[in-house]
C-alpha cells in the first residue's frame, strides 16, 4: 500500500507548523518521494569549474540517486554529455541504450558553481536561488580574481543517518557548546595560560570558538529565505575573529575597491544552506555537499576552495577545518556522528511519533518568507521543512 504516494493529505500532514512526524526520516516510501519530487524538480548542486579545467576532464557526483558525469567539452563549456555532435536526426532519446547520457532539464552555472535539476518541473536557477547568488559572489570575491579553484579531493563521510539530520544540524547552534564540549575544553586546556593577546596558531583560532557559550551563538543571529534557504551567523559567527594575511586585505582593495572589499570581509557566516543540497562557509572557503543514498544513509562532501592570486593559507585554514571539523577521525565529527546515528535507530522505537520545533516559534510566522531572527531560533529548521511540504505534493494536472 502506497500510504503517501496515494494521500497527499497525509503526506502533507506529516509537517506541523512547530514539529514533523518520525516517518519524514524513517520511512522509505517517503525517501523515494523525496527523490521523485524534492530532489529531481529543485537545483541540486553538481560541482565545481575547478574539478575540470582542461578539455576532456570529467568528474562524476550523484544527483537525485542518480549518477552523472560532468565533462569539460571541446569548446570549454561545462555539459553531462560528451560529444552530442554526430547524434543529429537518429533519435538518440528513443533508445534505450542512450537514456543514461540524457541531459538534465536543467544547468546552471553561477561564480564557477554548477547545478541542475533532473526535473522539465520547478522553478528557474535565479528564482531557486534568489539572493543566496550573494553568498556565492561573496566566496568567489574572496580572489583578487574573483575566481577559485578547489583545493584537492573533498573529505567523504558515509552518515547512517538521514540527509535531512545532518542539513537541521548545520543549522543548529544549541548543540555545540553541549554535543562538542570535550573538544572546546581540551582545546581550551592546550590554550590554558596563555596571554589574551598571544597569536593563536590556525588550529587554536578554529576550535577554541566551539567553546562560546549559548549566549554567543544567539547573537549571532540568523535568516531564513524562500524555498529552504537560509543564513545562519548574520551578525557573527565562530569564524569571525581570523586572523589577518599580510598583504591580503590591500589586494582585495585593489581589485574590488575600499567598499567592496569591506563587504567581503565583514560577511562570515556559521553555515549559508542552498536547501537542500549544499551549505557553504565564506571563511573558511569550504563547502559540504549532501547527498541522500538511503532512507538511513547519506553522503556528505566536504571540499575546500584556494581563492586564485590569494595567500595559500586560505585553503590551509580550510583544509585544516575540514580535517578537524568535518572528518570523521576528528575531535568534532565523531560527537556529530554518534548523535545522528543515536537519533536515527531512536526513532524507530515506539513512544512518541513527533519531534519538536518549537523553539522560537510564534503564530504567522510562516507568513513572512524572508525574516532576521536569532540564532538559536528553530525556525531556520521549520524553513526546511515548509520547503519540503510543498516540494513533496505531486505535480499539478
Amino acid at each position: 500500500m502506497k500510504r503517501y504516494r496515494d494521500d497527499a493529505q497525509a503526506l502533507s500532514g506529516l509537517v506541523r507548523e512547530d514539529a514533523v512526524h518520525r516517518d519524514v526520516y524513517v520511512d522509505g516510501e517517503v525517501f523515494e518521494l523525496e527523490m521523485e519530487r524534492l530532489w529531481s524538480r529543485t537545483w541540486v548542486y553538481v560541482g565545481h569549474e575547478s574539478q575540470v579545467p582542461q578539455v576532456g576532464d570529467y568528474a562524476t557526483a550523484d544527483v537525485a540517486g542518480r549518477p552523472v558525469m560532468l565533462v569539460r567539452g571541446e569548446d570549454g563549456a561545462l555539459r553531462v554529455m560528451p560529444l552530442p555532435s554526430g547524434y543529429e536526426g537518429i533519435r538518440p532519446a528513443e533508445c534505450e541504450s542512450a537514456r543514461g547520457l540524457s541531459h538534465p532539464a536543467g544547468v546552471a552555472t553561477y561564480r564557477g558553481f554548477l547545478f541542475a535539476r533532473l526535473s522539465g518541473e520547478g522553478p528557474s536557477f535565479d528564482d531557486w536561488s534568489g539572493p543566496m547568488r550573494e553568498v556565492l559572489d561573496n566566496l568567489a570575491d574572496r580572489s583578487p580574481r574573483g575566481m577559485l579553484r578547489v583545493a584537492g579531493p573533498p573529505i567523504r563521510s558515509l552518515v547512517r543517518a538521514n540527509w535531512k539530520m545532518y542539513l537541521e544540524n548545520i543549522n543548529d547552534t544549541v548543540h555545540p557548546p553541549s554535543t562538542h564540549a570535550s573538544a572546546a575544553d581540551a582545546a581550551g586546556e592546550v590554550w590554558k595560560g596563555r596571554p589574551a593577546d598571544a597569536p593563536k596558531p590556525m588550529s587554536m583560532q578554529q576550535l577554541l570558538p566551539f567553546g562560546a557559550g549559548y549566549d554567543f551563538f544567539e547573537r549571532m543571529g540568523g535568516r531564513v529565505l524562500p524555498n529552504g534557504h537560509s543564513i545562519l551567523g548574520t551578525r557573527a559567527s565562530i569564524h569571525t575573529q581570523y586572523a589577518g594575511m599580510d598583504g591580503y586585505e590591500a589586494a582585495l582593495r585593489d581589485a574590488h575597491g575600499e567598499t567592496r572589499t569591506a563587504e567581503i570581509l565583514a560577511f562570515t557566516p556559521q553555515n549559508a544552506v542552498f536547501y537542500p543540497s549544499v551549505s557553504v562557509k565564506a571563511s573558511p572557503q569550504a563547502i559540504r555537499v549532501i547527498r541522500p543514498v538511503a532512507v538511513d544513509r547519506t553522503i556528505v562532501e566536504a571540499w575546500a576552495f584556494q581563492p586564485v592570486d590569494a595567500p595559500v593559507e586560505l585553503s590551509r585554514r580550510a583544509t585544516m577545518y575540514n580535517r578537524l571539523v568535518f572528518s570523521p577521525m576528528s575531535v568534532l565529527a565523531h560527537d556529530d556522528l554518534h548523535v545522528f546515528e543515536t537519533i536515527q535507530s531512536a526513532l524507530r522505537a515506539d513512544g512518541n511519533l513527533w519531534i519538536s520545533l518549537h523553539r522560537g516559534h510564534r503564530p504567522g510566522e510562516a507568513g513572512e518568507p524572508v525574516a532576521d531572527i536569532g540564532g538559536t531560533d528553530e525556525r531556520l529548521m521549520r524553513n526546511q521543512f515548509r520547503a519540503w511540504r510543498a516540494a513533496m505534493m505531486p505535480a499539478a494536472g
